[in-house]
């Protein structure tokens, strides 16, 4: 990948971190148990400006994908989005250069989400690891299955990202069902075990 706009850091690097990810966040809404929405404000064009250029042959370019700590999404999954999501997460175009030489230009989008949801950790027994930062990141990701009231809550957000799972990215089964119906790739388990042994240049969600 290559950055199209000069970092404004003081480093000169494009290094996201969290701080700058969640800078000033705004709670919007609570939930059970102590759960909490925020939204988030946008990040710097120049950590999102880029353009992408694909080395592997056959790789797959998908609907929705994730690259470089955002979204990858097409034309046709960013439409579905915003008519399901009532935050309009902040987007640049990006251009793709296949393995090919061709290009895809106008076609996709670099997807950073505006949204951020916390929870509390799950308070029962570690799962079977030495690992103390594997431990803990059970504990967080298995919190969201400790009601149902707090899985219902949780799972109803279309889109968003949590300050204690970084990188990870989390789409709400309701934006999963509509880009399912809507014919977008992607966000298909079974499809994506298929796939991706022939498609390492990109990260799936």
């Amino acid at each position: 990948m290559t950055w199209l706009l000069p970092s404004e850091n003081a480093n000169g690097l494009y290094y996201l971190d969290s701080k700058t990810v969640y800078k000033d966040c705004t709670a919007i809404k609570s939930g059970p148990n102590n759960t909490h929405v925020y939204q988030l404000n946008p990040i710097p064009d120049f950590y999102i400006a880029m353009s992408i250029a694909i080395k592997k042959k056959r790789a797959k370019i998908l609907d929705v994908m994730r690259y470089a700590g955002f979204l990858l999404m097409s034309e046709k999954a960013l439409k579905i989005l915003d008519d399901v999501d009532d935050v309009r997460h902040q987007r640049l175009p990006v251009d793709i250069t296949l393995w090919d030489g061709s290009k895809l230009e106008g076609n996709y989008h670099l997807v950073h989400p505006l949204r951020s949801v916390k929870w509390e950790y799950y308070t029962g027994p570690d799962i079977n690891s030495t690992n103390v930062h594997v431990r803990r990141e059970a504990r967080y990701f298995r919190g969201i299955n400790a009601s149902d009231d707090i899985k219902e809550f949780i799972s109803s957000q279309p889109l968003w990202i949590s300050r204690k799972s970084t990188p990870f990215i989390f789409v709400g089964e309701r934006l999963i069902s509509a880009l399912i119906d809507g014919g977008c790739s992607g966000v298909d388990l079974e499809q994506m075990e298929k796939i991706k042994k022939n498609s390492g240049a990109l990260t799936y969600i």
